[in-house]
């Protein structure tokens, strides 16, 4: 680590004329996409803006801009469902946090796993938390369907464990239920569900050092010839528009390394059409 930092700092020293601005900006990004966008932003903090090209001047100024503040900046797109909005901004204070120093990243990992089994909390009480009011049958036997120790779904005396039970939850059980229970993993099928009941499409999932949301609201799906070697071959392709999240890789490189797309084990082609940045350039055209 150590070492690490007096490369980044070292080349970030190099003056104008030694032709590394370039090279420095490529390390920059590199560095984010190892999950350190704070090292990151440093090593930009240091450069000359007049030795960068355009685009590298504005990769610049939203990274420094981004990581210097210990809170990440409002949604420039928000999704206009307050339950979306809400889940959206966990991850993504989860990922500042994280991301400006990778040592801080378990303890935003249990405040994101708490924030989550919040929002997921039934509150008959308070009519305008947007939260679930009601399980549904598939959402319940997902939780019942968990591993737990002394009894299960096949067992007829099971019951669904105190922490679990999401309508008698106290802000303490909530952190017992994020050490006991793996709460991202058991959470992500419940979001996924109401997510969709929403009319939003979602990806949760592990990638590399940090928990990933993928978040995205229309979507078309088509199927098309494309060549594989010398044949043709009838392929699955989704194409994803009103796009709100394209994960943490995304978040930590200003859209510098955004994925165009992905391809799925079953063969399906995912390809994104409308992302982050043309939602929030819509947004603020007259």
């Amino acid at each position: 680590m150590i070492r690490n930092r007096i490369l980044i700092f070292a080349l970030a020293a190099v003056s104008p004329g030694t032709g590394m601005a370039q090279p420095s900006v490529e390390l920059a990004a590199e560095t984010a996409l190892r999950g350190n966008a704070g090292d990151a932003s440093r090593l930009l903090a240091r450069l000359s803006p007049d030795q960068l090209q355009a685009n590298d001047q504005s990769f610049r100024q939203c990274m420094v801009s981004r990581f210097d503040s210990r809170k990440p900046e409002p949604l420039s797109s928000p999704p206009s469902d307050p339950f979306v909005r809400d889940v959206l901004s966990a991850y993504q204070t989860y990922w500042h946090s994280a991301l400006r120093n990778p040592e801080r990243e378990p303890l935003a990992r249990k405040t994101l796993g708490s924030r989550l089994m919040r929002l997921a909390r039934i509150d008959a009480s308070n009519a305008d938390q947007p939260a679930l009011r009601n399980l549904s049958s598939a959402e319940h036997q997902t939780l019942r369907t968990l591993s737990f120790a002394g009894g299960g779904p096949g067992n007829p005396g099971f019951e669904l464990p105190s922490y679990l039970d999401l309508s008698k939850r106290s802000a303490m059980q909530d952190r017992q239920a994020s050490e006991q229970a793996s709460t991202l993993d058991a959470l992500s099928p419940l979001l996924r569900q109401r997510l969709s009941d929403l009319g939003y499409y979602s990806i949760e999932r592990e990638s590399g050092s940090l928990r990933d949301l993928i978040l995205w609201g229309k979507q078309t799906t088509q199927l098309q010839q494309v060549q594989v070697g010398n044949k043709p071959r009838e392929v699955t392709v989704v194409y994803l528009d009103d796009v709100y999240s394209l994960g943490w890789k995304d978040y930590a490189t200003c859209s510098r390394n955004a994925p165009e797309g992905w391809l799925t084990t079953t063969g399906s082609l995912y390809v994104v059409v409308g992302t982050p940045q043309a939602i929030a350039n819509q947004t603020s055209s007259p």
